[in-house]
């Protein structure tokens, strides 16, 4: 075959191609193949509401269909127009549920927040609580220990056991009488430097 009979044979194959495709495209049964189609599409999509955008998708492959099929009849033309406002709608209520669920997820989300701020919140008071206590436990503690030191270190304590006069009598103006005073150390260290100061006063 040379190259005359092969550009030919391409021709011949072109036209019987597009004889084909047009006949095909313009037929009457295949239009309402097409319109089942969609028609089963939007079904499903009905159960299954896509993401926003494939109906747009659709609608306009829809659109572009029936530009294509040329002269068509009123009917099959009320079915295409049917299709393109069905994906029209399909399209809205896309964006009405991708919005819906937006708006539940980001609720959640709040609502997940505000729980782990609230058990925070309860954690610190918590902590708080236990750290107040804690404090006041080592507070009590130096306070004992405190004691136990002072009752501890060494220290006289010098108590008084008793106070006599040297002689009983009357006492006259100017005179001066004398007292036996006697001790006793309760502490556990020997008392030094012991100063002993006090008045009487006796009424008449």
């Amino acid at each position: 075959m040379d190259s005359r009979q092969f550009e030919l044979f391409g021709l011949r194959w072109a036209i019987y191609t597009r004889s084909f495709s047009e006949s095909v495209w313009k037929n009457r049964l295949f239009g309402w193949i097409l319109i089942l189609g969609f028609s089963c599409l939007y079904l499903y999509w009905s159960w299954n509401i896509p993401s926003p955008g494939k109906a747009v998708g659709a609608l306009a492959v829809v659109a572009a269909a029936m530009t294509f099929r040329g002269e068509i009849s009123g009917l099959e033309k009320f079915f295409w127009m049917f299709a393109l406002f069905a994906f029209l709608f399909m399209e809205l209520r896309a964006i009405d549920r991708d919005r819906a669920t937006y708006a539940h997820e980001q609720g959640e989300i709040r609502k997940q927040e505000a729980e782990q701020f609230r058990s925070i919140g309860s954690g610190l008071e918590t902590s708080i609580a236990e750290g107040k206590a804690a404090i006041g436990g080592l507070k009590s503690m130096l306070e004992v220990t405190q004691e136990t030191l002072k009752n501890t270190e060494p220290q006289a304590n010098l108590l008084v056991q008793a106070e006599e006069l040297n002689k009983l009598g009357t006492f006259t103006k100017s005179s001066t009488m004398g007292f036996n005073i006697r001790f006793t150390n309760s502490g556990n260290e020997t008392a030094r430097n012991v100063f002993y100061d006090s008045r009487m006063y006796v009424g008449k």
